[in-house]
C-alpha cells in the first residue's frame, strides 16, 4: 500500500477523510502522516481511541515523544468538545502550521453520539478554515455503517483511500 502524499503547506486548513480496511493500512498512512509533519518541524496531536492510540505509539516508537496523545474516548466523548481542545492545540503553535489525527468515529458509538459526532465533522471545516493545520480523520470501512462512511464523504473536502488522496 501506498502511504500519504505530501499535503499542501498552504496557510489554510486541509481536512482529510481516510477511510481503511486493515490495520497495517491505518498505521502505515497514520505513522506516515505524522513523520512527515515532524521532519517539517509541525507540532502533532493524536486523539483516537486508546487501542488505537496505543498502536500508533508503538510504531512511531522514539519520535511520538514529540507527539501529544489524547484519547478520544474520553476527550469525544462529547463531540463539541474537540473542537475546542483542537484549537487550544493550534493557538499553542501560533505562526507554525501543526496536524492533528482524529478519530472521532468508531464502532459502537451511539445513534446520537453518532450524529453529534457527524456535526462535529461539518464543523471543522469552518473551525479552521483560517488555520495552518492539517486533519486526516480515519474510519474503519468494515467498522462503521454504510451511512457514516457516506456522511463523512460530505464532511470532508479531501477523502483517502488506498493511500492515494483524491
Amino acid at each position: 500500500m501506498e502511504t500519504t502524499s505530501s499535503y499542501p503547506p498552504t496557510g489554510v486548513s486541509v481536512h482529510t477523510g481516510f477511510f481503511y480496511d486493515t490495520t497495517g493500512q491505518y498505521l502505515d498512512v497514520i505513522s506516515s502522516f505524522l513523520e512527515e509533519g515532524l521532519n517539517a518541524g509541525e507540532p502533532a496531536l493524536v486523539a483516537v481511541p486508546h487501542s488505537n492510540l496505543e498502536l500508533i505509539r508503538a510504531r512511531l516508537g522514539s519520535r511520538g515523544g514529540t507527539v501529544h496523545f489524547r484519547d478520544m474516548c474520553v476527550l469525544g466523548r462529547n463531540p463539541s468538545r474537540i473542537i475546542p481542545a483542537v484549537r487550544r492545540f493550534t493557538d499553542a503553535h501560533r505562526g507554525v502550521r501543526t496536524r492533528f489525527v482524529g478519530e472521532p468515529l468508531w464502532a459502537g458509538r451511539s445513534p446520537a453520539e453518532i450524529e453529534e459526532a457527524t456535526r462535529h465533522e461539518a464543523l471543522v471545516n469552518a473551525a479552521f478554515a483560517d488555520v495552518p493545520t492539517t486533519i486526516l480523520c480515519p474510519y474503519p470501512t468494515a467498522g462503521l455503517d454504510a451511512a457514516v462512511l457516506a456522511d463523512a464523504e460530505t464532511t470532508h473536502p479531501l477523502l483517502l483511500g488506498n493511500g492515494r488522496t483524491g
